[in-house]
């Protein structure tokens, strides 16, 4: 997957030599675009991203002031907060990085790993995953969406196909006998609308997408040009 627009990072680190680290790593790399905002504490993380929903992405360390990593990822969750958080730690800690990984972080990384060279590789698969799942996700919901439609137009179908017929049939017949041209013109406007109501009926039970279109104010209806 190609991450054109960059990968935007919220950065919550209190330290100014951890933070310049994880700067210089990721700004030396060619592939990807980072763009880093920084936050010191766990509480104007939070805050920050309150208002900016648009990160893919957030580097958080343990030791912050005021809230710690763990407290503060705790917060994320109970505000359902999506966007990927890799835990920082100063060294390997495997409780802590049980903890973390329990309250849904997506990686546990330490100084060493900040340094090595996979590290930006490393932050562009999660953000990569994260954005699959999501799109799976989506294309999940949409699937139910279309299948529940579709079991409701053929509900609906066999309820309209043969009265439909029999309005057809009625307005052929009605057609062959009627002799006045005002009266045969409205005939056959009828036997047309029936026409493009049947094609539209078969639109609606072959249904691959469920794309919709604006009808009127607040109102859409389903697509079927």
């Amino acid at each position: 997957m190609m991450l054109q627009d960059g990968i935007k990072i919220l950065c919550i680190e209190a330290g100014d030599e951890s933070f310049n680290r994880i700067e210089s790593h990721l700004n030396r790399y060619e592939k990807v675009k980072f763009t880093i905002t920084r936050r010191r504490t766990g509480q104007s993380g939070i805050e920050e991203l309150e208002k900016n929903s648009n990160y893919d992405i957030v580097l958080m360390h343990h030791n912050l002031p005021g809230l710690d990593g763990l407290r503060t990822l705790s917060e994320f969750n109970l505000r359902n907060d999506a966007t990927p958080v890799v835990f920082l730690a100063v060294h390997e800690d495997t409780g802590l990085a049980v903890e973390a990984m329990k309250l849904g972080a997506a990686d546990f990384l330490t100084n060493e790993d900040i340094s090595s060279p996979v590290f930006p590789q490393t932050l562009v698969g999660i953000v990569e995953k994260t954005r699959l799942n999501k799109e799976f996700s989506q294309l999940e919901t949409k699937k139910r969406r279309l299948e529940a439609m579709q079991e409701f137009v053929l509900k609906i179908a066999s309820r309209i196909e043969s009265p439909l017929v029999e309005m057809r049939t009625i307005a052929s017949e009605l057609l062959q006998q009627e002799r006045d041209e005002k009266a045969q013109k409205y005939l056959q406007l009828i036997a047309h609308n029936l026409d493009r109501l049947e094609e539209k009926m078969k639109k609606l039970k072959n249904l691959q997408d469920d794309k919709t279109v604006q009808y009127i104010k607040d109102i859409k209806m389903v697509d079927l040009s």
